[in-house]
């Protein structure tokens, strides 16, 4: 989990830091479809704005981030390896 962390440290702490827009979203449970999360994330985008870096909470699959980078035209993410079971999330 350092590896993450410092690297967020890393692009926080750079000058151009100052011009991302960083934003959390939970996605309001694991059990949301990549359909229904595209389309979400389109509308979370419309009310927040474009955004540079997402932090995402209660997701649990790659398909599930891969359908919010779509939404967003996000080129790049990544996801841990450390979900909990669908049943607590």
């Amino acid at each position: 989990m350092a590896a993450p962390l410092g690297i967020f440290a890393a692009i926080l702490a750079s000058p151009a830091a100052a011009d991302l827009a960083i934003a959390t979203w939970n996605i309001d449970g694991g059990q949301r479809t990549p359909a229904e999360l595209r389309s979400s994330a389109a509308e979370m985008e419309a009310d927040a704005g474009e955004i540079d870096l997402l932090a995402l909470q209660e997701v649990i699959s790659e398909e599930q981030v891969q359908a919010i980078a779509d939404g967003l035209g996000l080129d790049h993410w990544a996801i841990s390896d450390f979900s909990p079971p669908i049943e607590i999330t």
